[in-house]
């Protein structure tokens, strides 16, 4: 198992929540966090989720 950050970009303000980070997080792996400092700012609309993920 290997951690990694995904951006997920053009995620409406409104609709955001953690409960949409985790939804996200556990379709790509495993939710692990998420950062969403990025979200909203100009040219840099983006949220960041951390993921755990099988490589094998």
């Amino acid at each position: 198992m290997a951690s990694f950050w995904v951006q997920i970009h053009d995620v409406p303000i409104g609709l955001f929540s953690k409960n949409l980070a985790v939804q996200l997080g556990n379709f790509v792996g495993e939710f692990i966090e998420y950062d969403g400092l990025n979200l909203g700012k100009e040219n840099m609309n983006y949220v960041r989720i951390r993921v755990r993920i099988n490589v094998r």
